[in-house]
């Protein structure tokens, strides 16, 4: 099995903080800012990440399941060439595997509404 995003955090080495019950966990504001925003200026990135709620773990370990119905639907995907969350040759396959129509490119983090949210603003508004 492939690890999940959380063990591949936790592995990387930033700080992970688990809740009580274990069921939500998060990033420490500090290594979430240098590696979810890590385009973003440091003083805005850590403003950004300190806003951050935890995350559900279940939501980050369950299998998505989708439906023949999903492949008619029409999509697109913004890959973001600097995301270090979701790794470049991770997004192409996610693009190759969902049938995407259009496929967009931003030279940013995981981020670009934060970012470059002009140029995440025009690709909206060319899918209109």
């Amino acid at each position: 099995m492939r690890p999940t995003f959380h063990e591949k955090l936790v592995v990387s080495g930033h700080d992970f903080i688990l809740s009580a019950d274990g069921k939500t966990s998060k990033v420490a504001p500090d290594p979430c800012a240098d590696f979810v925003f890590n385009d973003i200026p440091k003083n805005v990135a850590l403003m950004l990440a300190d806003r951050l709620g935890p995350e559900s773990n279940t939501a980050q370990q369950q299998a998505v399941v989708l439906n023949d119905k999903f492949n008619n639907i029409p999509k697109a995907y913004v890959r973001c060439e600097l995301d270090q969350v979701i790794d470049v040759r991770l997004q192409d396959k996610m693009v190759a595997e969902t049938y995407c129509s259009k496929v967009y490119t931003l030279k940013t983090g995981h981020c670009p509404f934060e970012s470059d949210p002009r140029s995440l603003a025009d690709i909206l508004l060319d899918l209109t």
